[in-house]
């Protein structure tokens, strides 16, 4: 044993068991609420990851500022693979156009990509009780009333950009009510609080089939298969899409074949028949691929929603 690696060994000895405990946990931030979608996918690939990287793998909900609080811890983290980040299309591509000078990382400098890991859709959901029976219905109202309000997971998340872009597209006004997460965002919509949401597939689904909420259209580009009788937005206003993405990530000075051999872990768990199961139940769309895939996308949605921003003066509210 050589006298660094000696020294190292003392240290942890002396700091008892949990330093040596820690020494053998990977930590996923999840910067969004328990229970919301991205909470669902980090925690369904998680056992699966701790087989495949021989040690324990927790969860943690790091939220605040729509998920830049999160992301800013993972941003400064060791570069050692023991802290990843889970983040959305909004938080990597579309935070840069809405906070500008305001945010405290840089989604393509400060973070080095490991996996693009699922796409997810939305539903137009209202609640239970409302007199929306169609999507023609909703429109035709907020056509006819602008004090309408429309629901978001918080600032520049895929709710928002797409209640901007479905109001852009069919020319309509609709207040933003940004909440602290998809699923009080939910509640708020089965309690009256707002008119409607784009809600996603995964948190609105299990609600619509136990009867607290209506779906009216889905954000593909054409319906769903395994909802025949749910119409597409597009199919009332052509050329509307809507689809989002999880992918993780890493503090960018993390070591290449650190970077390898986690999206390998990840990509493994993609494909193991139980997690393709779960993530099937929970309307993802497994995607998986080398980092590149992530870095790429990455690039090409910020150039997207930076003009999506522009052009529907898209602030923070």
């Amino acid at each position: 044993m050589d006298k660094r690696r000696f020294l190292q060994f003392a240290t942890l000895a002396l700091a008892g068991p949990a330093a040596f405990a820690q020494q053998n946990v990977t930590k996923i931030v999840v910067p969004y609420p328990a229970g919301g979608a991205s909470d669902i996918l980090a925690r369904t690939l998680a056992e699966s990851l701790q087989r495949s990287l021989g040690q324990s793998v927790v969860v943690e909900n790091r939220t605040g500022a729509s998920g830049n609080i999160g992301a800013a811890l993972v941003a400064k983290a060791p570069p050692d693979g023991r802290t990843i980040l889970l983040g959305s299309q909004a938080l990597f591509a579309a935070s840069t156009s809405l906070y500008k000078d305001t945010l405290p990382f840089d989604p393509q400098k400060d973070f080095a990509p490991v996996i693009l890991a699922t796409t997810f859709a939305c539903a137009v959901v209202v609640p239970q009780d409302s007199p929306f029976r169609s999507f023609k219905d909703l429109l035709d109202r907020i056509k006819a009333d602008d004090r309408t309000t429309y629901a978001s997971a918080g600032n520049a998340t895929i709710q928002h950009f797409g209640g901007e872009i479905l109001k852009r597209t069919a020319g309509i006004k609709s207040q933003h009510v940004p909440y602290k997460g998809g699923a009080p965002a939910i509640t708020g919509v089965m309690g009256g609080e707002t008119t409607f949401m784009l809600a996603l597939l995964t948190e609105a689904m299990p609600l619509v089939r136990g009867g607290r909420l209506r779906a009216l259209a889905v954000t593909t580009p054409s319906r769903i298969p395994a909802l025949p009788d749910l119409p597409a937005v597009a199919e009332f206003l052509p050329g509307f899409e809507l689809e989002g993405w999880y992918g993780f990530a890493v503090p960018a000075a993390t070591p290449r074949d650190v970077v390898a051999r986690l999206n390998t872990a990840f990509e493994a768990a993609l494909k193991e028949p139980a997690v393709r199961a779960k993530l099937d139940e929970a309307w993802y769309g497994v995607v998986g691929g080398p980092p590149a895939r992530l870095a790429d996308i990455v690039a090409k949605d910020t150039a997207v929603l930076r003009r999506v921003v522009t052009e529907s003066n898209m602030k923070v509210d």
